[in-house]
């Protein structure tokens, strides 16, 4: 038997600082499965930044979950 724990995560980073958190994601002890991820890099964001600077982190939406296995 398993619990399947899903999550809706938001975050704000660079494309480095995501590859980062998805090798960590990778890497853990627990099962993590992303079932999906949006990178909100629309026209629209451009339009409202604020500067060159502004552009470099994107928002991230990502559903991700978690498996645990219960022993019976």
């Amino acid at each position: 038997r398993s619990i399947v724990t899903p999550y809706d995560v938001e975050i704000n980073c660079n494309y480095r600082q995501f590859g980062k958190l998805l090798a960590e994601l990778e890497r853990s002890s627990r099962l993590v499965t992303i079932k999906e991820f949006h990178v909100k890099n629309g026209v629209e964001r451009l339009k409202n930044s604020a500067g060159p600077e502004s552009l470099k982190s994107q928002e991230i939406e990502m559903q991700i979950s978690t498996l645990t296995l219960v022993k019976e």
